[in-house]
């Protein structure tokens, strides 16, 4: 029998300007068939208020933090979800669209698995019968591919995106919430990984769907600033979470790797001096070891 009624979820949308995004997701929100939720938006110091419609939904609370950064607003945010009595956190990005049965399919798996840490297959928005990602597996090509396989059935994966993850509160109490030192990207593999580590269950639903916009956080002519972000994130997760010969052949890759973002963002102006810091960064940040499970 199921006992559904027992959970609080609570969505965490993190936000930063983007209201337009951010009130699309909501409309698709009000359409759940199920509205056994509460939505948290968590505006990480934008400089324009929301307009009227975000604020529209009885099922909305909105709370202003100051400009942190992504990971540290939604650590805070989190912290004030498990206060209101949040029995899961499903963080969910703005520039996201789902169907009507998009809380019940993640509410079913739960009532059936309610430890298990809950992962959609997300698809691109313009097209979507295409899969953006997945999850799976731990291996050297996680900092560089994204996985995009489709399971027949859930199943248990290492890795998987904070784009849409279902969280039960005792997992992210466990884990102390996203290693803020990532800033932006990569916190969410880490968390994962820390997950398994600590004994969670990181699942996987095929029939559990999600439609991704993507970086709808970086305006056009602002390619260097997330790819900063991703240098030096994806730099600290590499030195933290391979070792021996995968880490050197990780940090080699990485050397490629950066090649190509000096290519791909052509011809907007190459930043040596936002290079060098993020490069810096992430070879000298040192996440503390009690912080792992």
């Amino acid at each position: 029998m199921s006992q559904r009624s027992r959970f609080k979820l609570w969505l965490l949308i993190p936000v930063f300007g983007n209201w337009e995004d951010t009130s699309e997701c909501l409309q698709a929100l009000a359409r759940q068939n199920c509205r056994d939720f509460h939505v948290l938006i968590a505006d990480d110091g934008s400089v324009t208020p929301p307009p009227p419609e975000v604020l529209q939904h009885a099922f909305v609370e909105y709370r202003h933090f100051p400009h942190s950064g992504f990971v540290h607003t939604c650590n805070q945010a989190a912290d004030w979800i498990l206060g209101q009595g949040a029995t899961h956190i499903l963080l969910l990005n703005n520039d996201t669209l789902m169907e009507p049965d998009f809380v019940d399919i993640c509410l079913d798996y739960l009532d059936s698995d309610p430890d298990a840490i809950l992962h959609p297959i997300i698809y691109w928005q313009k097209h979507p019968a295409k899969v953006w990602f997945s999850g799976g597996k731990h291996s050297v090509w996680v900092p560089f591919l994204r996985l995009r396989g489709v399971p027949s059935r859930p199943h248990a994966v290492d890795i998987a995106s904070g784009c849409c993850l279902a969280v039960p509160s005792s997992a992210w109490r466990r884990l102390g919430g996203f290693q803020e030192l990532y800033e932006t990207y990569y916190e969410d593999f880490d968390f994962c990984l820390r997950a398994r580590r600590a004994g969670f269950d990181v699942i996987v639903h095929p029939k559990w769907v999600l439609y991704h916009r993507v970086s709808r956080s970086f305006p056009a002519g602002h390619a260097w600033e997330k790819n900063y972000m991703l240098i030096r994130s994806s730099l600290l997760f590499i030195r933290h979470n391979f070792s021996g010969w995968k880490k050197w052949f990780c940090l080699i890759l990485k050397i490629i790797h950066i090649g190509y973002f000096m290519i791909s963002c052509w011809p907007e102006r190459f930043d040596r001096l936002l290079l060098r810091r993020a490069i810096a960064e992430g070879i000298s940040l040192r996440i503390p070891e009690d912080f792992h499970s």
